[in-house]
């Protein structure tokens, strides 16, 4: 698989009750992904909680996804960072791994400066031969990338080959960077679907969103851990779906 055109479920980071990567549960949540007909998968992002995970367990996260989805799902996996040499080592470390494509997104700056985004962008590209998604969540990364700068990404930036738009209302935006780079560039929607098919009219190539399962446990989330909390595994298989909500982070 090499193109990454269509939905991709964008898979939290289970956790056990003491903390630590639950890495059973995710074979259940690829299965989950394969069995509703889903393109790929994209892991370690907002919705993993990746700025929560210490390095082995990005890297076990990883390695177990890629090796679940085999050749099943393509996997895309988050490399953004706070510092371009991170970014640059993480998107090496995935390539390395068998990962499909890497989503990036800036790294927060203290005052807007889209040559450094840029020279940020262009020494991840340089480092590795996949795709990059290009993630423009400005919640998220405090950086704002107007339609005119996605455009020079893409267009002197080889690997740069999608963006994952998620700077509301996106459908304005979406036609705002297909009349700049036409089809060149696939542009996927997010932030839990609320415009899915506004974009897709807009002429979106996919969906990279959340459509997640009910977790048995509130400490299924190591954001939400507490303690007392009694089992705290996704079980995939015996979960029913549980609704996205708008006003969710996504990743």
């Amino acid at each position: 698989m090499t193109g990454l055109e269509g939905i991709h479920f964008m898979m939290p980071t289970p956790f056990d009750e003491r903390e630590r990567v639950d890495e059973e549960s995710i074979s259940g949540l690829v299965e989950l992904a394969v069995k509703a007909g889903c393109r790929g998968v994209v892991c370690l992002g907002v919705m993993g909680e990746a700025s929560r995970l210490i390095d082995s367990e990005s890297r076990l996260v990883a390695e177990r996804v890629i090796k679940e989805a085999g050749s099943r799902l393509t996997v895309t996996i988050g490399t953004s960072a706070t510092g371009t040499e991170i970014a640059v080592q993480r998107s090496m470390q995935a390539a390395d791994l068998g990962a499909t494509a890497v989503m990036v997104a800036p790294a927060p700056v203290a005052k807007q400066n889209l040559d450094a985004v840029f020279n940020y962008y262009k020494a991840v590209a340089s480092a590795v031969n996949i795709p990059i998604v290009a993630q423009d969540y400005p919640k998220q990364s405090d950086v704002f990338m107007p339609a005119s700068f996605i455009a020079r990404l893409h267009h002197e930036l080889e690997e740069v080959k999608y963006l994952k738009l998620e700077d509301p209302p996106t459908p304005l935006k979406i036609t705002a960077v297909k009349k700049l780079t036409g089809e060149s560039l696939g542009i996927f929607g997010g932030l839990g679907g609320v415009f899915l098919y506004e974009e897709l009219s807009r002429g979106a190539c996919g969906s990279a969103t959340y459509g997640t399962t009910r977790p048995s446990s509130p400490c299924s989330s190591r954001s939400w851990a507490e303690p007392g909390c009694d089992g705290a595994r996704f079980q995939a298989r015996e979960s029913r779906p549980w609704g996205s909500s708008p006003g969710g982070q996504d990743i």
